[in-house]
């Protein structure tokens, strides 16, 4: 090879160096002025909130304009750690765990956390659960549980009201030591186009700008749960037509923690008059149900595990305790209300009742920093109202 063929053809290399790299700061300059709007249109409600609510004396418009400062600020944390987890994993700064936990467990408390977004659009989910897996694993539970969960909550943004959404798992490869599983959620929303689909999971990039400005949202966590699929030795994949749904599709790899006999192999299938998850339109309301065909031991076991868990959020939020809660706030005996906040907390996280733990968290850190706590109460009175008596109501169901 000559000179001149040479020097031609590193000519063109740096120029598509030059061409990527400039491409690459682009696609930076677009996510740093996204990420900008994102974070500024949260912060200025918050603070227009704060004003008028600091400025009036009507009960019902402070009200409405906390309502609105807690909405604003959940949005902005959604940001902030969407942008903090993304800057960990490209410094490579995160470590997996590798505790013990039950699948089952874990995808039931994911599917708990969106029921109320699903049953405020009337949305339908449907869990099917292979019989071929192992009950539990090692892992981390959590970096699994954030897949799937902005996985579910993209399906429920973008799917229209009475839609069903379906979240599946499946054996890759059964080992001796390990397990590689897949995950599917599908959903029969608005789709992505093949060209938005070549982009989807790039940190830096919008499958499509427009969808973002409209639906909110960072745009950062499909490039995270790439991200954390891969760290978990698997891979993810979207399968979608606009106008007909999408389907993500994930695998992981996760170490064996049971013995075989805790794989479930039951073939059994409902009897006459026996009721399952999957049968009760009253429990469809509030809770994701199991397929039926997953086995009737199996659905048994679950219910049972939440009707207990359920009992024990009646106590640590049943009206006597609230009384109880607001009665040693009133005297200032702030221990043994910190004592009783901190148990409703820790019930309401065992439980997934993402709302109640995060107002029992808020009403906590009140008491602990001395900080007035009537409107932390306030909130963490209301949420008990309406979720006592969706409990009161799945007890009695889940007991069948």
């Amino acid at each position: 090879m000559d000179s001149s063929n040479e020097i031609s053809i590193l000519r063109e290399q740096s120029e598509q160096a030059q061409a990527t790299a400039a491409k690459a700061n682009a696609a930076k300059s677009e996510f740093l002025s996204r990420m900008t709007h994102e974070i500024r249109t949260p912060m200025n409600a918050i603070l227009g909130m704060t004003y008028i609510a600091q400025n009036s004396n009507d009960i019902g418009k402070i009200k409405s304009c906390l309502a609105k400062i807690d909405a604003a600020g959940k949005h902005l944390m959604n940001v902030i750690n969407d942008i903090l987890d993304m800057s960990r994993i490209d410094a490579d700064r995160v470590e997996l765990s590798g505790e013990e936990f039950h699948l089952e467990k874990l995808i039931a408390e994911i599917a708990l956390v969106a029921a109320p977004q699903m049953n405020e659009r009337k949305q339908t989910l449907t869990v099917s659960l292979s019989r071929e897996l192992p009950a539990v694993y090692r892992g981390d539970a959590l970096r699994l549980s954030q897949v799937l969960t902005h996985l579910l909550s993209n399906a429920v943004k973008f799917s229209p009201e009475g839609s069903e959404i379906k979240l599946s798992t499946s054996p890759v490869k059964l080992g001796p030591e390990t397990t590689e599983i897949c995950f599917s959620v599908q959903d029969f929303g608005i789709g992505i186009s093949k060209e938005s689909q070549a982009r989807l999971f790039s940190p830096f990039e919008q499958a499509d700008g427009g969808i973002t400005r409209k639906f909110g949202g960072a745009g950062l966590g499909l490039a995270i749960s790439k991200k954390l699929v891969n760290l978990m030795g698997g891979e993810i994949r979207v399968d979608s037509e606009l106008g007909k749904g999408s389907t993500f599709t994930f695998t992981v790899v996760l170490k064996n923690a049971a013995s075989e006999t805790d794989t479930v192999k039951n073939t059994q299938t409902p009897q006459k008059g026996e009721r399952t998850m999957s049968d009760s339109n009253d429990l469809k309301q509030f809770l994701p149900y199991i397929d039926a065909a997953d086995g009737l031991n199996r659905v048994r076991d679950m219910k049972k595990l939440y009707a207990k868990l359920l009992k024990s959020y009646l106590e640590a939020a049943g009206d006597a305790k609230i009384a109880e809660i607001s009665e040693l706030l009133a005297v200032k005996k702030m221990p043994e209300a910190q004592a009783a906040v901190h148990t409703l907390k820790g019930v309401s996280a065992n439980l997934s009742v993402k709302r109640m733990f995060e107002l029992s968290l808020a009403l906590e850190t009140c008491i602990k920093e001395s900080r007035d706590t009537t409107a932390a109460f306030f909130d963490l009175k209301k949420c008990q109202e309406i979720t006592l008596p969706l409990v009161n109501k799945l007890i009695p169901l889940l007991e069948v």
